[in-house]
């Protein structure tokens, strides 16, 4: 499997706040040295993504050039981290210097997560929410987004290839470069742990244009607009290892 997993812990603005309130002034504050440590510690144990994408071609209306992904980007890969609290207190610091400073590394928004349903426990939902961004979900996103619900996990069986038709996902789940688009996702699990809420596998994902409507004369589709030279279908292997947060 390749190295390649997202996601990562943020932390609350409430949770933030209430542990800088005690202290105003410390090494880092107000000064901030550009040499402040980097106190996050990744854990690609917890939770890892990779991704890597195929066949992309977008057009930059900033400036008019065209780009593309393929391949890996400086957000392709996500491990979760937190902060080194013991180490940030033997320095003296609050989480204001931390979050104030000019080493505090991207955080991602990306998670697991098992929903269980009073008419069967027993079989509980696999929720995937991957983002290069600091908050969970399908919220609108720059770079990626993506949220995956798999009904029935424990009706899956590791090794075994188990593909989302695209009718059946909403095309606001996925979003590529502030677009939306439709997608169909074969996914493989390499572990299904329920009771340790480990999950383990590759996702393999299509990205085609999101059909609007058919005509009612000619019966010929018509899909959403695209700006000039966006390539159609492109694809994404993702990689991920989840331990699913409480």
């Amino acid at each position: 499997m390749k190295s390649i997993h997202y996601i990562l812990i943020t932390f609350s603005v409430i949770l933030l706040f209430s542990n800088c309130e005690e202290e105003v002034i410390s090494p880092g504050n107000p000064t901030n040295p550009t040499g402040l440590p980097n106190y996050f510690i990744v854990d690609c144990d917890t939770m890892q993504v990779d991704i890597t994408f195929t066949g992309t071609n977008f057009f930059n209306e900033d400036d008019g050039s065209y780009f593309t992904i393929d391949g890996v980007q400086d957000w392709n890969h996500m491990c979760s981290q937190y902060i080194d609290e013991p180490a940030m207190i033997a320095a003296g610091l609050t989480y204001i210097d931390i979050w104030t400073s000019t080493v505090v590394p991207i955080e991602y928004g990306s998670r697991a997560e098992l929903k269980y349903d009073a008419s069967d426990p027993t079989n509980p939902m696999l929720e995937i929410d991957l983002t290069n961004d600091d908050s969970p979900g399908n919220i609108y996103r720059d770079y990626f987004s993506l949220s995956l619900e798999i009904q029935d996990i424990n009706s899956k069986s590791p090794n075994t290839p188990y593909t989302i038709l695209k009718e059946d996902i909403w095309f606001g789940n996925v979003m590529v470069y502030n677009q939306y688009y439709q997608m169909e996702c074969i996914i493989t699990f390499d572990i299904i742990d329920v009771p340790n809420k480990k999950f383990e596998g590759e996702i393999g994902i299509t990205f085609f244009p999101i059909l609007d409507y058919y005509d009612p004369i000619t019966g010929l589709p018509h899909y959403r607009d695209y700006p000039s030279g966006t390539t159609f279908p492109f694809t994404a292997d993702v990689d991920f290892k989840f331990i699913c947060r409480p």
